[in-house]
Order: structure tokens, then sequence, then C-alpha cells
């Protein structure tokens, strides 16, 4: 990852694996599937993008990581 844009694809890539639909996981997280759409098609988010923006400056590199199946407990309604 470069920018924090090229996160949304991937969260919408694992969400899809995992059988969960947008509108179950934005209820379960507490905003709305509106949000969730724009981050998953990399629409910016101006908190994240200062994140990195730091990270960045500083030099500091990312590793995204999604190999952790979903535990039981998570709260997230499966399609």
């Amino acid at each position: 990852m470069r920018r924090a844009s090229d996160l949304g694809p991937i969260i919408a890539q694992v969400r899809e694996a995992q059988g969960i639909r947008q509108a179950d996981l934005s209820a379960s997280l507490g905003f709305s599937r509106t949000y969730l759409a724009g981050l998953e098609s990399g629409k910016p988010v101006i908190q994240l993008e200062r994140v990195f923006r730091v990270l960045r400056r500083l030099g500091i590199r990312v590793t995204v990581s999604f190999d952790r199946p979903m535990a039981q407990t998570d709260e997230v309604t499966r399609a």
C-alpha cells in the first residue's frame, strides 16, 4: 500500500471473500453503508489520508495482512 486509497479495495476484497454484505458490515460497525461503499471505492477519508502522509514523511512502511479468518465471536452477519 502506498496511499490511503489503496486500502479500500483490500477491504472490499476481504469482505466479499468472507461473504459479508456491505450493509451488514457497516451496521455492525455503526456507520452507513454509503460511507463503507465510499471507503471501498478509494474515496479519500481525510483522517486516514493524514495518517498516511505522516507515515510517508517519516519513512514508515505499512504492511497489511488479511490472513486471519473471522472468529465466531465477530459480530458481523454473513450473507
